[in-house]
This record gives C-alpha cells, sequence and structure tokens, in this order.
C-alpha cells in the first residue's frame, strides 16, 4: 500500500505549527525528515531538538532519513522518535 510522506523542509520554518496542522487536514500519513551532516550533503538540517519541538505539534508519525557520512552514528539519537521507517544513505 503507497503512503504519502511530507517533507517538512519544504514547510515554511516561520510557520512550522501552521504547516503542519495544514498537514493533518490531508491524506499525508507521514512526515518525511531529512537529516544532513554537512559532509555527506552540503546543507545542515534538521537536529534532535527540531525535531522534538515538532513532534510536540503534531500527530503525524515521523518518517526519517539519515543522509549522513556515518549513520549509524545518528541512529540511537534518532529512536527515541519511535519511526516507522528509517532510510540510511551509504
Amino acid at each position: 500500500m503507497a503512503k504519502v510522506a511530507a517533507s517538512i523542509m519544504c514547510a515554511d520554518m516561520l510557520n512550522v505549527q501552521t504547516e503542519l496542522e495544514r498537514l493533518e487536514k490531508t491524506d499525508c500519513d507521514l512526515l518525511h525528515l531529512d537529516v544532513m551532516d554537512g559532509v555527506f550533503v552540503d546543507n545542515l538540517a534538521l537536529g534532535p531538538e527540531w525535531m522534538a519541538s515538532v513532534k510536540k505539534q503534531t500527530s503525524l508519525p515521523f518518517d526519517i532519513h539519515l543522509a549522513t557520512e556515518m549513520p549509524e552514528k545518528y541512529v540511537e539519537m534518532f529512536r527515541v522518535f519511535k519511526t516507522r521507517n528509517d532510510f540510511l544513505s551509504y
């Protein structure tokens, strides 16, 4: 069965709560979060503290993508979010 995952990176970061509320009213199944370390990919994005704030504002399950040089270094850090799907890039 196909699932729809909306990427939080596409949200208006100054209005995240409003963006989450809009998503919850759609057929979106998951909230996709890209974690980047600035090494594997050039961007730095979405640390665990920011994700914890987002989690308090939504009931959508998280879908986390670790685009990091050593994803195994970060797995435990993000386990607290009890995701259904995690994606690691090597």
